[in-house]
């Protein structure tokens, strides 16, 4: 198992290509909460529960 590293969290939905997400909206582009590509925040969530 992996240790999270980066952590990303957000209780907002934002529509991305016609898809409602939970994530963060930077003028760079999106960063999404539960995508392992973006952060870690599912390795966290799963050390937790």
């Amino acid at each position: 198992a992996s240790v999270p590293f980066a952590v990303i969290g957000s209780n907002q939905l934002i529509e991305v290509k016609g898809k409602k997400i939970r994530g963060r909206l930077y003028p760079w582009g999106v960063v999404e909460v539960e995508n392992p590509e973006h952060n870690d925040f599912l390795k966290l969530r799963t050390m937790l529960v």
